[in-house]
This record gives C-alpha cells, sequence and structure tokens, in this order.
C-alpha cells in the first residue's frame, strides 16, 4: 500500500479548493509530543513570508519525508494563503483520521455596527 506524504495530501486538497501551491505566502510545520500538542519537539518546518523560489521549492521537499501512514509524532499545521485563506491541521496517534480545514476569512462590514448598550 502507497504511503501518503503531506505534501501529496496537501496538493489534493488545494485542487478540491480550486487553490494552487504557489498561493501559500507563509507556513508551519511542527512535531508536538504524543499526546500533547502544547510541547514541541525537534525541528519545524517553516516557510515564511517574502520567501523566495529557491525556499518554497526547498520547503516543498521536505513535506515529501512527512508520512502520515508512520508513527511519527503528533503535529501541527497551518499554511496561510495570499488571498485571505488559510488551512490548519492536526494530527494525534490515538485518532485515526485527520484532514486540512480550509477558512476563510469573512467579508469585512461595509458600515459602522452600532452596539447598544
Amino acid at each position: 500500500m502507497k504511503k501518503t506524504t503531506m505534501k501529496e495530501d496537501l496538493v489534493k486538497t488545494l485542487k478540491e479548493h480550486n487553490l494552487s501551491l504557489r498561493q501559500i505566502e507563509a507556513a508551519t510545520y511542527v512535531k508536538t509530543e504524543p499526546f500533547d500538542l502544547s510541547k514541541p519537539i525537534g525541528k519545524s518546518i517553516t516557510l515564511y513570508p517574502g520567501h523566495t523560489d529557491s525556499d518554497f521549492d526547498k520547503w516543498l521537499l521536505q513535506l515529501e519525508y512527512i508520512d502520515y501512514d508512520s508513527d511519527d509524532p503528533d503535529f501541527l499545521s497551518t499554511i496561510w494563503l495570499k488571498n485571505n485563506i488559510w488551512l490548519d491541521r492536526t494530527r494525534c496517534k490515538d485518532w485515526y483520521f485527520s484532514w486540512w480545514v480550509v477558512h476563510k476569512r469573512p467579508p469585512l462590514p461595509k458600515k459602522n455596527i452600532k452596539i447598544e448598550r
């Protein structure tokens, strides 16, 4: 059975939402202690805003080594796109499923909202 990498899963999710890899503005991936997402371990994989094409390619290559089907530690990941959309994902070993959640910033109000006191 073929294993699924973070890169493959991310590309699939972006395509499902008519988005592309090149819309990614910044991203982070952090391994955490098992069952404790508040305790990072090891080195995080980060793509900073204003990144170069070379930085992007190196970041993307690292995602090919993150295997969802392995016994890797738990993790947190967030990816920010240039169009006010972001994705996040969490995985713990006891969770049978994890998936990307796509968020869109709601539109800003067109006029002031009166707050009754």
